[in-house]
């Protein structure tokens, strides 16, 4: 199978043909490290960490070397769990006859390149949310960077508190995609699950369509005016006696009071009610510290005597 991608997932086998005619006659193992100058296979990480070396390893130490009939050349099996391979490494492979080779008149190379990715399985989302959405008979698709060929064991659970598991095996495609329908009728809507990888020890939220959606509602803002007109014994020149005029207003939102004193600018201040400002409350208001829970209270003490 052809990497996909140019990369092979970590763990998995990694087959390189090395396209060569007339190497077969000379080829061994334990020579692929360039010893008897005939012919090297290297490969050599082209990333390295940052001020670190860079992975390297020869054809010597792969796992084995393959000469199938009716191909020319040979493959090296890597084992991509071993030689120190790490996901996220890239490596460039270089198939090289020396000049001094007995199988050429001059130097000759081949190279190409590979990366190691993680295995990864993820199915495909459905509906808002990161919930797989399901209804009835679903079918259930995903993608992996798994090889083609390769099993994948997922189950569809909830252990309580009415358990059900839906246990199925899929085949990786040679696209890296899979698939397969479960039957979800008998579940009730909105019910909630898990998709279990087990191979890959991963769970994915599920969720059966229909199911019932919460509103919040912000409670609402009330705000009462009164206005009063108060006569005083002070008259003016013309004889006619002055009106002054005041306004309170109280505005109740989530629990709070606020309280304008009157027209003279004084600061607002909050207290802890139901709706209605209270007299005779002296106690901490919510969300004020010490000392600005003083200040407060304070502030409270002499609405209190002005509004006598």
């Amino acid at each position: 199978v052809e990497p996909w991608n140019d990369s092979v997932a970590h763990d998995d086998w990694l087959f390189v043909h090395v396209d060569a005619t007339g190497v077969r006659g000379a080829l061994s193992k334990n020579q692929l490290d360039g010893d008897g100058n005939i012919m090297q296979v290297d490969f050599r990480q082209t990333n390295p960490p940052m001020n670190g070396n860079s992975n390297e390893f020869t054809g010597a130490s792969v796992e084995r070397v393959l000469t199938p009939a009716g191909t020319e050349g040979f493959y090296l099996a890597v084992d991509t769990g071993d030689h120190d391979i790490e996901p996220g490494h890239r490596y460039e492979m270089t198939f090289t006859v020396p000049a001094d080779s007995p199988l050429a008149d001059e130097r000759e190379t081949a190279s190409g390149e590979i990366r190691v990715v993680e295995r990864r399985v993820d199915i495909d989302r459905k509906g808002p949310g990161n919930a797989v959405e399901v209804e009835n008979q679903t079918a259930i698709t995903g993608s992996t960077t798994l090889t083609p060929g390769t099993t994948i064991n997922i189950s569809a659970r909830d252990p309580d508190p009415n358990p059900f598991l839906i246990p199925e095996t899929v085949t990786v495609g040679d696209d890296r995609s899979f698939g397969v329908t479960m039957d979800f009728s008998s579940l009730e809507p909105g019910r909630e699950f898990e998709f279990r990888l087990a191979d890959q020890g991963r769970t994915i939220p599920g969720a059966v369509a229909g199911g019932k959606t919460t509103t919040t509602t912000e409670p609402p803002t009330e705000t009462t005016t009164t206005t009063t007109t108060t006569a005083t014994s002070n008259e003016s020149e013309g004889g006619e006696s002055e009106s002054t005029t005041t306004t309170t207003t109280e505005t109740t939102v989530e629990g709070l009071t606020q309280v304008a004193v009157d027209a003279t600018g004084r600061e607002l201040t909050q207290q802890a009610g139901q709706g209605n400002s209270s007299e005779e409350n002296n106690g901490l208001v919510p969300g004020f510290g010490p000392v600005a829970a003083a200040a407060a209270l304070l502030s409270a003490v002499l609405l209190a005597i002005r509004r006598r």
